[in-house]
């Protein structure tokens, strides 16, 4: 029984990394097209990430202010939302300094929190629950940040999860 379990769980995680790379192709030829038929690649990548993680909501935030150098960055927008309350999320505005996006934007460093520390409503005053931060990184540089939030119902993020959305 425990061959078989391990077995089953091997086959679901090469199944996840299948997916995984689809999706990469999917979101790199979304990005260097130009071809405005596919959808936007920042709303592709929160989609994809959010189906392939389970996740209850996917957002990505970016500089307000793209052309400023990185540490001259104050404030996140969040500029694709997917999921529960998508709508509501867009938009928004989350300062770097003082927020876990801000501090991963920063940092680029992902991590699993089950709280965020600044309210974007809709999103983190949903309810407690596991959440991935991820850098989005370009060029050696972080252009922006991935948050995906589970379910409170839904089995917490781990490590396994953080290493398939990096």
């Amino acid at each position: 029984a425990a061959v078989a379990i391990d077995n089953a769980q091997v086959f679901e995680r090469e199944r996840t990394s299948v997916k995984w790379m689809e999706a990469s192709r999917e979101i790199t030829t979304a990005l260097l097209s130009g071809d405005k038929s596919h959808r936007h690649p920042l709303q592709l990548i929160a989609e994809r990430a959010r189906t392939l993680t389970g996740s209850e909501q996917g957002i990505v935030l970016v500089p307000t202010d793209s052309d400023l150098p990185l540490d001259e960055v104050e404030t996140l927008v969040v500029s694709a939302a997917v999921g529960k309350h998508a709508d509501e999320v867009l938009g928004q505005r989350v300062p770097v300094d003082g927020s876990t996006s801000g501090a991963v934007f920063r940092s680029g460093e992902p991590l699993i929190t089950e709280s965020l520390s600044y309210p974007i409503q809709a999103f983190t005053d949903v309810g407690q629950r596991s959440a991935i931060v991820m850098p989005l990184r370009a060029h050696d540089q972080t252009a922006g940040v991935l948050a995906l939030a589970r379910d409170a119902y839904q089995p917490p993020f781990d490590h396994s999860d953080l290493d398939l959305v990096g």
